[in-house]
């Protein structure tokens, strides 16, 4: 008898341990507040926060210009589901918006991290190849914060992260999965994804004969403690 007593309660153990494995919520944006119907709907994902200027969210049940796949950006499958983020990761110095424009997207975590704990990350992004105005770039990445930021106070740009691509990602088809690890020397709270160096410091290429923005999907955010699940989770 004491055998089937205890077998709900190891169950329900289980499941609450995998509930936690990751700690990014709604990790494929697939959760959804509304549908989206223009650009800057970031809040339209759930959980999902703009962390500056404006970031796009793009979703299957949206019309036409903010769909999945096709959008105004482009077609694009999602790396799964029917979803992912747009923003921009670097802005040609002398545009309107001026130099250093990023458009990062924010989280708070489902827990904070530990101090001293190896934490696995990663995230999926594709060159959106905006029509004739693309540019490719490298340093995309993740930060970690204590506090969350907006559109008056965006991340400093401080030409360093947590994790961060040193190639510049090309591949307007593929998925590339950024991934790494980092120890945990704050307890933080938010995660941030987007380019944390200054245009100086951001390595570039011009794939379209009027280059102005580097313009990238995002999907399948991980934080974890478990390598192998960082690894094989989507």
């Amino acid at each position: 008898m004491k055998k089937y007593f205890y077998l709900p309660l190891c169950i329900l153990s289980l499941q609450n341990a995998t509930a936690q494995i990751n700690l990014v919520p709604n990790p494929s944006f697939e959760d959804t507040v509304y549908c989206p119907t223009g650009k800057n709907q970031l809040n339209a994902s759930e959980h999902w926060l703009n962390f500056g200027n404006s970031p796009d969210y793009y979703n299957a049940c949206s019309n036409p210009a903010f769909g999945v796949p096709n959008s105004n950006q482009g077609f694009q499958y999602a790396h799964t589901g029917n979803a992912y983020v747009g923003a921009v990761f670097f802005y040609r110095s002398n545009s309107p918006v001026g130099p250093n424009y990023r458009e990062p997207i924010g989280i708070a975590l489902t827990s904070n991290l530990i101090i001293g704990q190896k934490y696995y990350v990663s995230f999926f992004a594709v060159n959106a190849a905006v029509n004739i105005v693309s540019i490719a770039c490298d340093k995309l990445g993740i930060n970690f914060y204590t506090l969350p930021f907006d559109s008056c106070c965006p991340p400093p740009l401080l030409n360093t992260s947590k994790l961060y691509t040193d190639s510049i990602l090309i591949d307007t088809l593929t998925w590339i999965k950024i991934s790494g690890s980092f120890i945990a020397h704050s307890a933080y709270q938010y995660l941030c994804i987007s380019n944390f160096f200054n245009d100086a410091n951001t390595d570039t290429l011009s794939t379209a004969p009027f280059p102005s923005y580097a313009y990238y999907y995002i999907d399948d955010v991980c934080v974890s403690t478990y390598s192998l699940y960082n690894d094989t989770w989507t």
